[in-house]
Order: structure tokens, then sequence, then C-alpha cells
């Protein structure tokens, strides 16, 4: 099933970006978006569900315990991650700018509790072309409350994760990124 806000009932304007699925079979994190459509038909009709930057967008962590019966909104766990950058707001007065987009989710292949999100930021005071902040944000209580983990040297977008077994009481994590600004400066 698809994660939604009710069991057993697809929720609308939902988009599923990734997901992962622990190694006991039964817990999966799946990370999206969610388009309110009811909030506003005005903007709705004009912008539509793929303006990502509008306040009717909204990024989301889902997690499920029963193999996907059932799922269990966790987003603002995300959100609220202990030590993440305070960014600018630009629009909407929130603190949506801190995390706007959530690019990947790994679980650990032995610890269905430890998972990691990752995505971006938007702070509007940097340089244009230095707007997009990297984010990682990672749980060991099966995403209960989340810390930021820090990518000072992580450039690019994040788009894809993984998660290593625990070794010597650390998981390793690998990151893989889009340097989609340098790719569009050699387009263009």
């Amino acid at each position: 099933g698809t994660p939604t806000d009710d069991d057993k009932v697809i929720l609308p304007g939902s988009d599923i970006i990734d997901f992962d699925v622990a190694s006991d079979g039964k817990t999966i994190y799946a990370i999206g978006t969610w388009f309110d459509s009811c909030e506003s038909e005005t903007w709705a009709e004009e912008y539509g569900p793929d303006d990502l930057f509008s306040g009717y967008h909204h990024p989301k962590l889902w997690k499920s315990v029963d193999g996907g019966i059932t799922w269990k909104d966790q987003t603002s766990k995300v959100l609220d991650a202990k030590n993440l950058p305070d960014l600018p707001d630009w629009a909407t007065g929130n603190d949506a700018e801190d995390f706007t987009i959530f690019t990947a989710v790994s679980v650990a292949p032995d610890d269905p509790k430890f998972v990691v999100v990752t995505g971006w930021g938007y702070d509007t005071s940097a340089d244009p072309g230095d707007n997009y902040v990297p984010v990682v944000v990672g749980s060991n209580d099966g995403a209960s409350k989340f810390n930021y983990m820090g990518c000072s040297t992580v450039t690019g977008m994040i788009t894809c994760i993984d998660v290593s077994m625990e070794v010597d009481d650390v998981h390793s994590i690998a990151l893989g990124t889009w340097d989609w600004e340098t790719e569009s400066d050699d387009m263009g």
C-alpha cells in the first residue's frame, strides 16, 4: 500500500520518492512529498503540484512496522531534528526552509531502528547558487527522534544514501550527490 494518513486509503497528492525495507521485512521507511491542493485552489491552479517551493508542498517521512499495511507520519520528527541548522525563513515564516525537500532514506541492514534521511534546506540569504544546503539527519530509535549529522564537506544535492551494518559500534554512511550547478553551467 501507498503511505497514507488513514489506513488503506491513498493520500491524495502524495508522491513517494524513495523507500527502504529493514531486514525484519516488516519495518519500511518511505519519503516523499505531499501537495495539499485543498489549501488553496488559486495556488494549485496557478502553480500546480510540481512547485516544490510553495507553502502547500510538504516533505514527508512515513514509517510502517507491519510490512506496509498501515503507516505513521514521522515528518515532524525529522523537521525537529536536534541541531538542525536554522536557515533564514523566506516566505512562510516557518521552519520549512531548514529541511525543504527529503531526497533519500536508508535503514541499517542489521537494525530496523537505525534510519537516515537526506535532503536539503534553502537559504535565501546566501549568494545565488549557494542557496541549497545539504542536510543529513539520523535516528537510532526508530524515527522517534532525529539528530542532524552535519555534512559540511558534501557538495551538490544528495541523491542517494546507504547505511552499513554496525561494525565496532559504528554504522558507516555513504552518500551519492549530483552537482547540478556545475552540470547546468557546462550545458549553457
